[in-house]
């Protein structure tokens, strides 16, 4: 049996898999590794929902599965909120909340992921006016590593609830949460082409950022353009918004706009992109030639959606990849671009596309990389074509994470990164030491750590993706 993320990158054997709809279910079997007398690395256990992390956050010799746990319970249209289980895929979260009239605030540009996933790993979306989706949660139950029931609510321990809001799957498991929603919107993006030099002197400042309440840049990495997009809230009772609304629904529904669609989607991004990227894993020289292909073919022109937050923010993530996003101070993202630059020129690194900055507020959630302080997050991806490995991917994100850890940054949790002790002190000091206090009382025995966790212990920064359990 073996167990791994949808990147395919590194495996697992565990001894158990454990999976269950049930509370009670769940709460024994907790018990039962509580009681085990066996040696404590034998009796590590990790939960898993969608497998999308790449990285080896749920690699442990038990795994207990979650998305069976996949239940709405209970919407609060008065108060705004929503009650469901931990296994829950953010997709139909989103997509309850617009059958009902409202949405979420933090819109990831990823969806096909769990709630109590989402929430371990501070998951984002984009625009100075939002936060992770953990400053969200109103109200978490979970079952600790004796067993024990706990609930946190914001009503009654606010300070608890966002210790344990980011919890990193070292609390315990996460069977229900509830998270404050807002009215639903229509939404307008805009999205067009902008030159590098116009993004580094203008577009990331901040002045520019808290213009609108959503915004996102990528940049094609060997080339000297950038794509930006900026979205606001429409009221579709203004007749002229509504004209421009009704035009762009009509073009969605014609033949001609699917069939471009599909043909751009399916075939040309993922047969065609993905077989040139592959070709480029032996031939890196080709590298920025895809790249200036890549860019004029889907990012050399102006487009503009109406839609959802869910229709407007999510995208394509293309195929397997691995992933390495961190969290700086928003002010420092045009001197991010420009360290960008020079690292890839210095060290004639060939990199894929894009690489993406998205930007949210100073977070309460005590583990979330944006607590503080308003916040750029930069990412880098790396495809697997195929299931080929680009020649610079290890050497690239080693690079990006000296560079991200050199200007404060704080990386993604379910990514790639090479942590121990000193780093998690240095980057969150007493949060840090708050965390590690709420984790003793929850799991005393430490039934839910796993060598993933161990590293950010340890004196010797270890590689998130790496695990003595790869098979």
């Amino acid at each position: 049996m073996s167990w791994t993320n949808l990147a395919g990158i590194g495996s697992c054997s565990p001894k158990v898999l454990f999976q269950t709809s049930s509370t009670s279910g769940l709460t024994n079997f907790i018990k039962s590794l509580y009681d085990a007398t066996t040696e404590k690395s034998n009796r590590s256990c990790r939960f898993a929902g969608a497998a999308k992390s790449p990285n080896a956050c749920t690699f442990a010799p038990t795994i207990v599965q979650m998305t069976l746990f996949d239940k709405i319970l209970h919407i609060d249209k008065k108060e705004k909120r929503i009650t469901c289980e931990g296994g829950v895929l953010m997709r139909t979260l989103m997509e309850v909340l617009d059958r009902e009239g409202l949405m979420l605030k933090c819109v990831p540009s990823y969806v096909e992921t769990t709630v109590a996933g989402c929430l371990a790993t501070a998951t984002h979306s984009s625009g100075l006016d939002t936060h992770s989706l953990c400053d969200y949660v109103v109200a978490l139950t979970l079952i600790d590593g004796t067993g024990q029931t706990r609930e946190f609510h914001e009503d009654q321990d606010r300070q608890r609830l966002r210790t344990a809001a980011c919890h990193l799957g070292v609390l315990g498991a996460v069977v229900q949460v509830t998270l404050q929603a807002e009215e639903k919107s229509v939404w307008h993006l805009h999205s067009r082409p902008v030159s590098i030099a116009h993004a580094v002197k203008h577009s990331l400042q901040l002045t520019n950022v808290q213009k609108h309440e959503y915004y996102r840049l990528w940049w094609v990495p060997h080339t000297r353009m950038c794509y930006h997009s900026f979205g606001k809230r429409v009221d579709l009772a203004n007749p002229v918004i509504k004209g421009q609304y009704r035009a762009h629904e009509k073009q969605k529904k014609s033949i001609w706009y699917r069939l471009g669609a599909a043909l751009r989607g399916d075939w040309l991004r993922h047969t065609v992109v993905q077989r040139c990227l592959w070709l480029t894993s032996f031939f890196p020289c080709l590298q920025p030639l895809v790249n200036k292909l890549y860019r004029r073919a889907f990012y050399s022109s102006a487009q503009t959606q109406f839609g959802s937050a869910l229709e407007c923010f999510t995208f394509d993530c293309l195929f397997k990849q691995w992933a390495n996003e961190w969290a700086v101070d928003a002010a420092s993202a045009p001197e991010v671009l420009r360290r960008l630059q020079d690292m890839i020129e210095k060290d004639n690194l060939h990199l894929h596309f894009p690489i993406e900055f998205r930007f949210s507020g100073a977070d309460e959630t005590l583990l979330s990389p944006a607590a503080g302080r308003q916040t750029c997050w930069v990412g880098v991806v790396m495809y697997r074509p195929l299931g080929r490995e680009a020649p610079d991917t290890i050497r690239c994100y080693n690079r990006f994470c000296e560079l991200m850890t050199a200007m404060g940054g704080r990386p993604h949790w379910a990514k790639y990164y090479q942590w121990g002790e000193k780093e998690m002190e240095r980057a969150y000091g007493e949060n840090w030491s708050a965390f590690l206090r709420l984790r003793a009382e929850l799991d005393p025995k430490d039934i839910f750590v796993n060598e993933w966790f161990n590293n950010l212990l340890s004196l010797t920064p270890g590689n998130s993706t790496r695990s003595n359990m790869n098979d």
